[in-house]
Order: structure tokens, then sequence, then C-alpha cells
């Protein structure tokens, strides 16, 4: 009946820690070390959610759900640095390896799902988030610093689900939002291999985005959809990476220097284009038989605060498609199918280095399911049948991307065949 009221109450606690050691070392042909770096981090991280919602049936044209939510997310850590030589050792910290973060989060939201007809709804909503985000940081050979910022962030949306007629649907939306911030960009860390720091920046704000998407959607058949999709984003405060000064504290032989750090880098646009689709193959002769396929692809441009020409956001990895074949036979509990995928690269702009990433080859895997075993769903497959190849590019500059290559390096990793058994179930 009108006025039903259908109220819930959800919480989530998470809590991770862990040590680990990497150690990087170079030595003569004789055996004795030339040198060596460790890094040994021992990260505690967590997260504590408190969720409130209430659905509220109105009438048959207009369901209001109201919802608020508590969160508590934290990221402490300490890395302790080691340099040895064969004159002996020397133990250091970087700026902001020894640090906890810490965010508290509230959101409130309402939304209206509004029967304007049989064949249009509207769904308008907005929500309103306010967090705190507090940040110590350790240092041995300056004073201790105590970071805090507040955010607020209005979250208008509005949704429309037209009907255009029988098996044919087009869906609309626009809204505003704002990133979820990665804790470990808060904490700099070292890469010996690539002979890489990259900082923590306790200036780092969320990217907020203006999106707008988009999706027709046409079925056919027994259980056959195309959905052709699009969507344009106007990204504030792109997040990529930044210059900052960095001390390896502790350290005599090392001065302040400039490293990169994540950070946010002026306004930006993104866009994407794709399709989706399920085919069922029973027209052919394949009873309970399908293939799945998708093709994504688009692009991006903001500023770039190295050189000041119009680039793509890092590490955007913009076209990928894939194709999947499922047979299903329920009379014998039994089902079988592969997998073909594959995706373009993706660039990351550093102050003095691009690095380029692709996979090689594509990803092919099949696999076969069972339930005909004690109600358990068992399935076991090989990922990775075609060896999987993984190239990365590096190209240094000096001083900076603005100026002229000195050297490129190229690394290429291979994985062999991945055998997997899932068993899965209710007990």
């Amino acid at each position: 009946c009108f006025g039903d009221i259908d109220a819930k109450l959800i919480t989530y606690h998470r809590r991770d820690w862990g040590e680990n050691s990497i150690r990087f070392a170079t030595y003569a042909p004789a055996g004795s070390l030339i040198s060596a770096s460790t890094s040994a981090p021992e990260p505690k991280s967590g997260e504590s959610i408190l969720r409130g919602q209430i659905n509220w049936r109105l009438s048959e044209s207009h369901s209001i759900e109201i919802a608020a939510e508590t969160a508590y997310n934290f990221l402490e850590n300490i890395t302790e640095f080691t340099s040895e030589t064969p004159g002996g050792s020397t133990t250091f910290f970087l700026d902001g390896s020894d640090t906890k973060v810490e965010e508290f989060r509230n959101e409130f939201q309402i939304s209206d799902i509004w029967t304007v007809s049989p064949n249009l709804t509207l769904e308008p909503g907005f929500k309103f988030e306010t967090s705190r985000i507090e940040q110590d940081i350790n240092y041995a050979a300056r004073p201790d610093l105590h970071a805090e910022r507040e955010f607020e962030y209005p979250k208008p949306s509005i949704t429309a689900a037209w009907r255009i007629q029988q098996g044919q649907q087009l869906r609309l939306s626009y809204e505003r939002e704002v990133a979820q911030l990665s804790f470990a960009d808060f904490v700099s860390a070292a890469d010996f291999i690539a002979n890489q720091n990259t900082g923590g920046n306790a200036e780092l704000v969320p990217e907020r985005t203006w999106a707008l998407n988009t999706e027709f959607e046409q079925r056919f058949g027994r259980g056959g959809v195309i959905t052709l999709f699009g969507s344009y984003d106007e990204v504030e405060d792109v997040q990529d990476f930044v210059v900052i000064l960095i001390d390896h504290d502790s350290n005599p032989l090392t001065a302040t220097v400039p490293v990169d750090a994540p950070g946010n880098i002026g306004d930006g646009t993104r866009w994407s284009l794709g399709f989706r689709a399920t085919v069922p193959l029973e027209g052919i002769g394949l009873a309970g038989a399908r293939l799945d396929a998708s093709l994504t692809g688009g692009g991006s441009e903001v500023v770039d605060p190295v050189t000041g020409e119009t680039r793509e956001f890092s590490d955007e990895f913009k076209e990928n498609w894939s194709i999947a074949y499922r047979h299903d036979l329920p009379a014998q509990k039994f089902s079988y199918g592969f997998r073909y995928a594959d995706g373009g690269p993706g660039t990351a702009y550093r102050f003095n280095e691009t690095s380029r990433r692709s996979r090689e080859d594509a990803d092919i895997g099949v696999w076969i399911e069972t339930t005909a075993f004690f109600g358990l769903r068992i399935r076991a497959g090989l990922d990775d049948i075609y060896p999987a190849e993984y190239a990365r590019t590096r190209v240094i500059y000096t001083p900076d991307r603005a100026g002229a290559p000195v050297r490129v390096e190229q690394t290429h990793s291979t994985n062999g065949l991945q055998p997997f058994v899932r068993v899965s179930g209710k007990f």
C-alpha cells in the first residue's frame, strides 16, 4: 500500500596491516658489494561505515529514498630506508614516509523515483558530502607537521529513462561526481629498480566531475540486447603528477630534491563511446549458448603543466574490447566457455619522464563449470593461454619533459599459463 516505509541499517568494518621488505643491490664481477638500497614499509589501514536508509513509497508515481552515511578511514605507515656501501650503511626516511592519514566523512542523500508516464521515468537526486582529512607527518630532521583540511561538496543529479517502444529504451543522466582520494597518495615511496621516488602530497584534493552519460538499449529475440553508450566529463582539478621538494631525512649524503607526487594540474575533459551486446545462439541450433561482446574507445584532454601543451590524462587506458562465449547445458548441470579480450596502452607523465605501459598480447581464457556435486558450483579453467607479455617504455628527459630525451628504458615481462579451480556454494 502507499505510504509503506522500508528502513535499513548497514555497517561495514575492515582493518589491514602488513610488513614488507624490498632490497635492490649491485655487485662487482668478483661478487663484492657495490651498493644496495632497502625499503621496509609497515602499513596499517582500516575503514568503518555506518549507513541508514529509508525507502518511502508515497504514491504510484513517487518513491522517495533518504539515506545518511558516516565513515572513518585511515592509513598509518612508516617506511625505513637503508643505503648500503662497502664502507657501511645509513638508515633514513623520506618526507612523508612516516605518516598517518585519517578521513572523517559524512553524506546525506535524497532521491525521488518519479513515474511521469508509463514510458517516462525521472529520478532527481541530491547528495551533500562533508569530510575532514587530518595528516600527521613525523620528521627526523625538522619539526613534525599536522595538516587538516575540510571539504563540502553538493552533488545534484538527474536521470531520465524513456521507453521509446517495446524493447527499446533511452537513458540519460547528468550528475556531479566527487572522486575518493587514495590514502596511498599521501605517503612517500621509493622504487629502487626504476630509480624513482614518489612523494606524498598533503595538499591533494579530489577530482570533481560534471558527468553526462547516455545509453540506448535495443532488445531482440529471447534474451538478446545491444546497448550503445557514450559519456562526456568536465573534470575539475584533474589528478596527475606534480613536482614537490622532498628531503631524505637523516641522510647527510642526499640533499632536498624535486620528485613527482600525486597532485592536481587543472581542469580537463574526457569522453568515451562504445557498445556491449548479448546475442543468444538458439537461432543457429545452440540452445543455451550466447555471445557477449563489448568495445569501448575514448580520449581526454588537459594542459600539461610542464610543457604547456594539451595531452591526455595520465594512465588513461582508452581502448578495450572483449568477446566471450558461454554454453549452459542444464540437464547435465554443466557449462563451458571462453574469453578473448584486448586493450590499448596507457601513458603516465612525470616531470622528467613518460612511461608507456601495454599488454602486447590478447587475454585468452577457457573454463568449464558444474553444479552436479553436493550443490556446489565448481569452476576450473586456464587463463593466459597465449603468453601474456607486458611492455613498459620509459623515456627520460633533461632537465624535464620540456627538454631533450637522454635515455630510453624498455622492460618486458611474461606470465605463464594460469590454471585455476574455484568452489562456491552455501554451507
